[in-house]
């Protein structure tokens, strides 16, 4: 019964923070000099700036749009893992 702006806004509001925790936990108890920092910065780099953007293209986007886009990625990315010879990439 949440709105999907909420939903998607609360989620985005929290992911740079969680990236960052983690990226600090997993270096502490690993090592960061066992990261593969060519893929580590993008990711956090990413998050920081595309949670704003998602927040905002969630308020914008009508919630019956959102619902058929977010299930049409979330079916696209299941085939691609369960037959991954239709999809080369």
């Amino acid at each position: 019964g949440t709105e999907p702006a909420k939903a998607v806004g609360t989620v985005e509001i929290t992911e740079p923070i969680i990236s960052i925790t983690a990226t600090i936990s997993f270096g502490i108890f690993i090592g960061f000099e066992s990261f593969l920092w060519p893929i580590v910065i993008p990711v956090l780099i990413g998050g920081i700036i595309l949670s704003p953007l998602a927040a905002y293209l969630t308020k914008r986007i009508p919630a019956k749009a959102l619902g058929i886009l977010v299930g049409a990625w979330v079916t696209f990315l299941s085939l691609r893992m369960i037959v991954p010879q239709w999809f080369p990439f």
